[in-house]
Formats: structure tokens, sequence, C-alpha cells
């Protein structure tokens, strides 16, 4: 992004001369070409590394929005790796087709919202989804109803949820409920930079976009946290590398989810839910679930309470089943 700190110029450098090794006294006066105003809402330039290594950041967010949006849409989603760039906010604005929908989310603590952008052929077809739909004949909204920005708000739900998720170490709070908007051009000064984060989006018939779009303030914050995650990482020497490799394995996190069988549930049941009541899955009580590590499918297991914890009990393992030769 611009680099917009107050920046100083010289319009001339002091020559020294070769004869007399002197500099003329006109040389210690300084003008300045330009003097810019400090602007909060702008950054220093990027690099193109620290761009990746953003949008390598974000990975998992693609991922959890890969699986949440599958589950909750009862069909196959794929959220591919994002890629960045920079740009002004007024151009996202001017150049935004019919149809896309925003949905801007607040940071506790900080001046300057993160918004969603998606784009209104992926709009279409998860609203078309969530009424019961396929997905394969979405209809264009041109304005959104109460009901489409009910199901919408849901969607906004999980995007904070993922997003926190990843944020986490960040010391960055989202507030779960997001403005679903058309028209956001007063969230942020068209001048004002914004790092866009693009995510190819496929389901249904659909193949669209969504993207992230930080603040300057929130792509800083980032990136810090990446540096210093890059710090802490030290190369052990040679000697001490065999020895030590098992017990530094053992510290890596690894993500671990407890995913139910794909269930379809109707709109009017979820539209119906208040604080209070019971909604009943289409499950019997003894189906068991996936437990996924780094996403891929490990163990068969059962949803239990061990004291104060929610809990998995391991009933099998799918590796083993995959490996044991098939009867003939």
């Amino acid at each position: 992004m611009t680099n917009v700190n107050d920046t100083a110029v010289p319009a001339d450098t002091p020559i020294a001369s070769t004869a007399t090794g002197s500099v003329p006294a006109q040389a210690h006066r300084r003008s300045f070409q330009s003097v810019e105003k400090w602007d909060f809402r702008k950054s220093s330039a990027l690099t193109t590394g620290n761009i990746r290594a953003i949008a390598g950041f974000h990975g998992a967010f693609a991922r959890g929005m890969s699986r949440s949006l599958a589950f909750l849409l009862s069909t196959g989603v794929e959220i591919g790796p994002a890629a960045g760039r920079e740009t002004l906010f007024g151009d996202v604005t001017a150049r935004a087709p019919q149809g896309t929908v925003f949905a801007v989310f607040y940071p506790e603590l900080q001046p300057l919202p993160v918004i969603l952008q998606l784009d209104g052929t992926l709009v279409s077809t998860v609203l078309d989804l969530l009424l019961g739909g396929t997905g394969d004949q979405a209809m264009a909204r041109v304005e959104l109803t109460d009901l489409d920005i009910r199901m919408l708000s849901e969607i906004g739900r999980l995007v904070a949820s993922e997003l926190q998720a990843v944020w986490r170490d960040l010391g960055v709070r989202l507030k779960p409920e997001a403005d679903l908007e058309q028209d956001i051009r007063r969230q942020l000064p068209a001048a004002a930079g914004v790092l866009a984060l693009t995510f190819g989006v496929k389901l249904a018939s659909c193949d669209s976009s969504m993207s992230l779009l930080l603040s300057s303030a929130m792509v800083d914050r980032i990136v810090q946290s990446v540096e210093a995650c890059t710090k802490q990482v030290e190369v052990a020497p040679a000697a001490t590398l065999g020895s030590e490799r098992s017990e530094l394995l053992r510290e890596v996190p690894v993500q671990i989810a407890l995913e139910l069988p794909a269930l379809r549930v109707s709109v009017r049941d979820l539209t119906n839910l208040a604080p209070g009541l019971v909604l009943q899955l289409p499950l019997a009580a003894n189906q068991l679930a996936k437990v996924l590590v780094a996403e891929q499918e490990v163990f068969t297991a059962s949803p239990v309470k061990s004291g104060s914890w929610r809990a998995a009990k391991i009933d099998s393992s799918m590796m083993e089943a995959k490996e044991r030769p098939e009867s003939v």
C-alpha cells in the first residue's frame, strides 16, 4: 500500500568540493519538494512476499469455510487459496458488478471494519440452495428481501467464526453479526488502501468468488504476527536434528474436527429456531461421526461428554480399514 508517512525529500544534496573539501553555505539550507500528512488508514508498502504470506496465512480460513458451507448447504463446496492484491476502496466499489453483496464485520477496539465481498452469482446460488433448490438455475437478486438477509446472515456468522479461529493469535475479536449491504461506499473513504484477498468458490454449477477486504491496520497486524512467528523458528545444529526431531514433531499443532454425516435441514426449521428450542437432526442416535485430522478421515467416533468437556469416543481406525486387504 502507498507509504503516506510524513515524507521530506531534499531538493538538493550537499556536494563536497574536490578542491578544498568544503561544502557551500547554501548546501546547509534544505528545501523540501513535498510534505504529506500521515493517514492512519493507509500503511507502508507491502512486498510481494508480504502479500504471499498473508494469502497463505488465510489458507485455514478457506478450508474451514469449505467445510462449514458444505455442511450448511448439503452439497460439495470447494474454496481455493487466496490471491492478494493491493487496491483502493473506491476502485472496489466502482468495479463491483450489480448484485454484489458486502458483509461488514466490526472488530472490537478497531476503528475500521473488515468487509467480505460476495459475487452476485455466488449469492444467488447459495440462496437457491437454502430455499431447497439445486443451485443450477439461480436467479440474480436485484434487491435483497428480508428472508434473503436472514439466510445470508447465517453465512456471515460462519465467516466471522472461521476468521476468528484464524485470527485468534492477533488479539482481534470480531463481533459475530455482520451488516449486509449492496452499497458500502460510506464504510471507508474512496482513497483508503485495502488488501483484497480473493478466493475462488465452486459449488453446484456455480464457479464464482468472494473477497476479504482488509484495512491497513489489519494488514499490519497480520504481517507483524507472521514475521514474529518466522523469527521464532530457529534451525537446530545438524548434530542435534536427529535427536530432537521426534520431540519437536510432538509439539506441532494439528487441526482436528469431529464431523457428522451430511444431512439436510429445511429452511423452515432453521428460520423457526429460537433460544431454548431443540433442532431435531435426521440422524440415528448411534450414528458414528468421523474424526478428521489435518482434513484427513482417520477415525470413526461417537460424540460423548468427559466431565465438563465435550469429547469423542474412538470407535475404529479408518486408516486400518483402508489398508486391510479385501476378501476375494
